[in-house]
């Protein structure tokens, strides 16, 4: 039997999310505050809006399935980019999963899991349940990226994991997790000189 690790079983980006991050990164660089706007959730008390933008964000995605976590991705992008929105490029397309950006929320030795909110919040985003739950606590990451000035995740991989967030044995949460969990230093072996 061959097992998969976490990284090899999860959805990887296509051309579909790569296009939709490039759609977003282009609403920044060119002060699209409409579209911005009309994709934050915070400005419709939490619901993402069948907005023109929000039309435009979801063409990108290859299946009707899909259209749900592109929208979703898309408003997360505008909450993070709301009113301050930054142009350096790992700001516009991020950088890792999502469990990798919430390793760096907290500060000096109380990051990722040694902060205990930032713990709760990802222990109640990788439990078990719908993507449509995950809404809230997806914002509430999101929000504590932007407020503390974190490197948000990759909008590709996020756009690619929520559209794989129901798959068969969870290989989405389990990636979030190994890179949530998993320190980014490396042990020395008796073999490191």
């Amino acid at each position: 039997m061959n097992v998969l690790a976490p990284q090899d079983a999860r959805p990887q980006p296509g051309q579909a999310h790569q296009a939709l991050a490039h759609w977003l990164a282009h609403r920044v660089r060119t002060f699209d505050q409409r579209a911005l706007g009309a994709l934050n959730p915070r400005t419709s008390r939490g619901q993402i809006r069948k907005t023109q933008a929000y039309c435009e964000a979801v063409r990108h995605a290859e299946t009707d399935t899909d259209r749900p976590a592109f929208g979703l991705t898309a408003s997360l992008f505008a909450l993070y980019h709301a009113a301050l929105p930054w142009r350096d490029g790992v700001r516009l397309y991020g950088s890792g999963d999502l469990g990798q950006a919430l390793r760096r929320v907290g500060t000096g030795a109380f990051q990722g899991p040694k902060d205990p909110g930032c713990q709760r919040l990802f222990e109640r985003l990788v439990a078990p349940g719908p993507l449509h739950r995950k809404e809230v606590l997806l914002q509430h990451a999101v929000m504590r990226l932007r407020t503390q000035d974190r490197f948000p995740p990759s909008w590709a991989q996020l756009a690619a994991d929520l559209s794989g967030w129901a798959a068969r044995g969870e290989p989405v949460q389990d990636a979030w997790a190994a890179s949530f969990w998993t320190p980014t230093h490396r042990t020395r072996t008796n073999g490191d000189t």
